[in-house]
């Protein structure tokens, strides 16, 4: 009788284990995803893209700007924006953008020196992770004239 209650207490056991174990792997698994999913921010661009007109490089810098508005429940704070070229500088017109609110990020580009055509990208960074909570693109066209 001892050992079918042991068995008993074991098997309970073992399914109390598994389903532990179970339920571990499914949160991790989607923290997982929020980490990495690709422009998993609050952020709302209305447009991730712009194609510029054809440039010389002997132009003057030009601004482009990307509007975006907090779709979320919470602020969020712009820690920092990055360009994967130094003819390009991005900034934001806030810091800390409110739920609701409407903030702009602008990109100079300077077509000096940067004759070719090519696409440069801006990183958005924010308070809610590693990753870029956005990346945007400008599409440039610089002619050698």
């Amino acid at each position: 009788m001892q050992q079918e209650t042991d068995g008993s207490k074991m098997k309970v056991l073992r399914n109390i284990l598994m389903t532990a174990l179970v339920l571990t792997i499914s949160l991790s698994a989607q923290a997982q995803l929020k980490v990495f999913a690709p422009d998993s921010s609050l952020l709302q661009f209305k447009t991730k893209h712009i194609t510029a007109e054809t440039m010389s490089v002997n132009d003057s810098p030009v601004t482009f700007t990307y509007g975006f508005r907090n779709t979320g429940i919470r602020k969020v704070k712009i820690d920092r924006i990055m360009t994967s070229c130094s003819c390009a500088f991005a900034y934001a017109d806030k810091s800390v953008v409110r739920p609701g609110d409407e903030a702009v990020i602008s990109v100079r580009f300077n077509p000096k020196d940067h004759p070719g055509k090519f696409e440069r990208k801006i990183f958005v960074y924010t308070d809610d992770g590693n990753d870029p909570a956005a990346t945007l693109i400008l599409s440039v066209n610089v002619e050698n004239r």
